[in-house]
């Protein structure tokens, strides 16, 4: 008898808010700044959940900015930068009528 193969789809949906111009979500990391142009995500503690998974990633800060730095930068509190290393790994939709 042959098996079927089952294709599984997750479906993570966050809610969205901008602060300051910069688009960022709320992750069990902190408060995430969704950052497109960069090539790799960083944190605080050197993990970071995207997706219902929990990566490793640079821990500390990114391209030289601490995060208590590109926190005054922006001005506002930044725990986390979620970079194009994870987007990339999957299909997204920024519903920002909707800020999800």
């Amino acid at each position: 008898m042959a098996r079927k193969a089952h294709i599984s789809h997750m479906v993570c949906t966050y809610k969205l808010y901008l602060l300051n111009r910069h688009l960022f979500v709320d992750l069990p990391e902190g408060r995430t700044l969704i950052d497109t142009g960069a090539p790799f995500s960083s944190s605080t503690s050197g993990r970071l959940t995207w997706q219902n998974q929990n990566h490793g990633v640079n821990k500390g800060g990114y391209m030289g900015f601490t995060f208590d730095k590109l926190s005054a930068e922006i001005g506002a509190q930044v725990d986390a930068l979620l970079g194009m290393d994870l987007l990339a790994q999957t299909t997204l939709l920024f519903d920002v009528a909707h800020r999800t």
